[in-house]
């Protein structure tokens, strides 16, 4: 919380070392090597085969540590399990440094500003009533900030995202497969100490069943999506 104005953020391991290492943005990245003329503003050219193109010459040039189809899975994954809508090229990156030698390095960042996810814009009141049927099409509305192909250019769901990068990289569904055995069929129980934090803008019972009815749906149709 922020003790002058009394406004509260949120709070994100910082996941860099500032002394030895530079956080490069995607959307810079892009602009530098391969999209001058990218819309940073509304991502309307963010797109996937773009972005490969930008990993696959990182690794040409023998910078890019790290294996950068898991990290794209892991990405939409994680995405599609919170309905993360804001995965724009800017929300994603790379973290450099430099070898004894001067050669330049890198490694893909953590997922950081993940905040447009979990329901955020529902209000619990106008939800409380919702059957499992609607919590389901509100599932399957949601979209990321980022097209497969620049054209045609259409943002994409989180699953054709994910079935796009299973059929190009199978080897990416084991991984996958193990981090969603790691989640509990029952959600609910994860919140009942977040219920009991003192804050000026508490956790409430109300999000709380928001977050919980959202995270079974999608945990379900991405184990049936993995099957």
């Amino acid at each position: 919380m922020n003790t002058t104005t009394g406004e509260c953020g949120a709070l994100i391991e910082w996941f860099y070392d500032e002394s030895t290492e530079t956080l490069v943005h995607g959307g810079d990245l892009l602009q530098r090597k391969l999209q001058p003329n990218i819309d940073r503003k509304t991502a309307s050219n963010h797109n996937l085969s773009t972005n490969i193109s930008l990993l696959r010459s990182l690794v040409f040039k023998r910078q890019l540590q790290g294996d950068w189809r898991q990290w794209l899975v892991d990405t939409f994954l994680f995405d599609a399990l919170i309905g993360n809508t804001d995965r724009h090229q800017d929300n994603w990156g790379m973290i450099f440094w430099s070898l004894p030698t001067g050669e330049p390095q890198c490694r893909p960042t953590p997922h950081f500003d993940n905040g447009t996810s979990m329901g955020h814009e529902r209000f619990p009141a106008l939800v409380a009533g919702w059957s499992p049927e609607q919590w389901t099409r509100y599932v399957a509305k949601g979209k990321q900030r980022i097209s497969i192909h620049l054209n045609p250019f259409a943002f994409a769901k989180h699953h054709e995202l994910l079935v796009h990068c299973f059929e190009k990289y199978p080897k990416t569904r084991k991984v996958a497969n193990a981090r969603l055995a790691l989640l509990p069929a029952d959600f609910r129980p994860m919140f009942t100490d977040m219920l009991k934090l003192i804050c000026p803008e508490p956790f409430t019972p109300g999000r709380a069943m928001i977050c919980s009815s959202l995270l079974t749906i999608r945990t379900q149709q991405l184990r049936a999506l993995l099957e």
